[in-house]
Formats: structure tokens, sequence, C-alpha cells
């Protein structure tokens, strides 16, 4: 019999999923030792998973952009070629991933630090239809995580961009417009203590909620602060 603490973590995956009163019924089940719930949780867990993939194969095949690029992401050890792939036909999430990653490895010729600079761009100022996913479960429009990635080289980061105060504040503000949390909460903190802008309590507050509001842990925090 399979420990009783698997059970649990199959049901609450489930769960998590939109989980049924059956499956809660056999969750229950199998966290008393019901060898049958247990398989039948199993089950259900490849059976969704199953269901997931050909509807993420359906979706990338009808120009979902965000499902060819999760296909992509999720295609094993040849990822890195079929991203790069993606990218360079279009997809905006495979260009702000691949721009991300490639030029924080720092060994981007100059030809291809314009490439990942046009690519974040354009997303930064035509992305907003698109949605980032983060692994946390936050969601927000890919224009703003592009645009934030800009301002986050401008700032120091130093890959694509020479660091750059008053440009990184630039694309900090459009990245807090276009709903990113981490850049609502960072511009949040130069209100507050007159980073680059002159010290306003009342949009330091009004920013951390917005980015609290937006289930970034840090403004939740600093809130407390501003109180």
């Amino acid at each position: 019999m399979k420990p009783l603490w698997m059970a649990l973590i199959i049901g609450l995956m489930l769960t998590a999923c939109g989980g049924s009163a059956e499956t809660q019924d056999a969750q229950d089940k199998a966290a008393h030792g019901d060898a049958a719930a247990m398989r039948d949780l199993e089950n259900q867990v490849r059976d969704r998973a199953k269901a997931q993939k050909v509807a993420r194969k359906k979706a990338a095949q009808t120009g979902d952009a965000h499902a060819a690029f999760l296909k992509a992401w999720l295609s094993g050890k040849n990822s890195g070629d079929a991203l790069q792939k993606l990218a360079q036909t279009g997809n905006p999430h495979a260009q702000v991933y691949v721009a991300h990653i490639k030029s924080a490895e720092g060994h981007a010729s100059d030809a291809d630090k314009a490439i990942y600079r046009d690519w974040l761009e354009n997303a930064a100022q035509n992305a907003m239809g698109e949605q980032h996913q983060t692994l946390s479960g936050l969601t927000y429009p890919l224009a703003g995580e592009a645009a934030f990635l800009i301002a986050e080289d401008y700032l120091g980061a130093d890959k694509l961009y020479g660091t750059d105060q008053r440009a990184a504040l630039k694309w900090l503000k459009k990245a807090a417009d276009q709903g990113q949390p981490a850049a609502m909460y960072k511009l949040a903190i130069r209100y507050q203590y007159g980073l680059d802008v002159d010290a306003d309590m009342s949009a330091a507050k009004a920013w951390m909620q917005k980015s609290a509001d937006a289930g970034w842990r840090d403004a939740v925090q600093g809130l407390k602060g501003l109180e």
C-alpha cells in the first residue's frame, strides 16, 4: 500500500485543479488506507494530465501563443531549440523568455543583444493581450513582464542595455501601469523613500496596495510599514 501522505498529495493536486465531490470522497477514503481509492486518485491525475496535454496541443495548433510556448517549454531536452525557433517565428512568450534567459547567461553577441532588445521592446509595446503566468501562480499582461525586464536591465543588470537610472524609472513605471506586481512594489518603494522621484506617501500606498492586490507577498508586508 502506498503511504497515506502520497494519497493526500494526489488528492490536493486534483482539488487545486477543480476537484469534484467524488474526488473529495476518494481522497477521504484514500487517507484512511483504502487502496482502491488511492488507485482511483492516481488514475484521475493521469487522465487529467493527458487531457491537459491534448488541450495544449490543440490550442497550439489553433494559434494560441501561450499554449504554443508551453508546448515548446515542456518538450524536454530539446526545449531550448524549440523555444528559439518559436521566438524566431514571432511568438511573444518565447521571445520574452529567450531574451531574458540568453541575456542573463552573459554570452550573447552584440547582434543577438540587438535582437533580444527588439523582442522585449516589441512585447512591452504590443503584448498586453497575452497573459504571463509565473510558477507561483500570478497572472498579468506579458507586456508588463517585458517592460519590467527592460527596467531591471537598465537599473544595473547591464546585459542588454547600459545602466541608466532615468530609463530604468521610465520602464518601471510602464511595467507598473501594465500590471506587473514586482514593478508596482518597486515603484511604491521609490515613492516611499524619494528614490529618483519626489517622495509621495499617497502614491506609495496606492502602488503598494495594487501590488498586494495582484498577489505580491512583499507588498502585503510593505503595506504595514506605510500605515
